[in-house]
């Protein structure tokens, strides 16, 4: 196993649900991301992390579905924080990974 100290950031930036809101093509439309860090660069973790990041998506996608605004989106995500931490800990467990993770809104 990895080391326990190592953790699974979420959300860099909660900045790739690759949404947009607000008018669709337009230049400076406003997007939410979300941004998943692997443990490592090893095939292993990157593999879990598009798997962690395909699960993060489905479960904020339909949360977000009806914001309006970026600011929405993000008070809505902000609120969501517990629920995400516990989508991708459940994924990586489900992998046999068992580092933690933490879910963060910047």
């Amino acid at each position: 196993m990895k080391k326990a100290a190592v953790i699974l950031l979420l959300a860099a930036a909660i900045c790739a649900v690759a949404m947009a809101f607000g008018g669709r093509g337009e230049e400076h439309a406003e997007y939410l991301r979300v941004h998943i860090r692997a443990n490592s660069n090893g095939a292993e973790d990157q593999a879990v992390k598009y798997r962690v990041r395909d699960g993060v998506v489905a479960y904020l996608t339909p949360k977000v579905a009806e914001c309006k605004t970026k600011a929405e989106a993000m008070a809505c995500v902000e609120g969501e924080l517990g629920g995400i931490g516990a989508a991708a800990e459940g994924i990586l467990r489900a992998n046999g990974f068992g580092y933690g993770v933490r879910a963060s809104l910047r």
